[in-house]
């Protein structure tokens, strides 16, 4: 019930620009992979437009601010990933987020910075916000 509801909710493409995403929002995304076709996820932003990333193999490097978030080789299905080139990223384009749950998650480590029409909208209290 709720991921046919999520994806029903990445199908509309509702990504409201006028929304302001910031560092440490909770966000609703949707994500075009190569183990899914289209996933819809909940993920913590830790970078914007215009920071400075580092991705390491142990760690996201954000304007100086650690994550440690090392780089698995599987998913939590046991799904094999792909990392992001490592390297620094200056001025970065987009939004990178991380796992709220767990390490082993599809997020930014993988997928790179995220476009804001991938981000659906903010996640307030548990809820959509729209």
């Amino acid at each position: 019930m709720i991921n046919r509801m999520y994806n029903e909710v990445c199908d509309t493409h509702f990504a409201d620009e006028e929304i302001k995403i910031k560092q440490g929002d909770k966000v609703s995304l949707c994500l075009e992979t190569e183990i899914d076709n289209q996933d819809q996820l909940i993920k913590r932003v830790i970078a914007v437009p215009g920071d400075t990333v580092v991705l390491t193999r142990d760690s996201i490097i954000v304007n100086g601010l650690l994550y440690p978030y090392p780089t698995q080789r599987t998913d939590d299905h046991g799904r094999r990933l792909y990392a992001y080139p490592r390297g620094i990223y200056p001025g970065t384009p987009g939004y990178w987020v991380v796992s709220i749950n767990s390490i082993d998650s599809l997020d930014s480590r993988y997928c790179g910075p995220i476009s804001r029409s991938k981000i659906l909208c903010p996640i307030e209290n548990g809820q959509l916000h729209e």
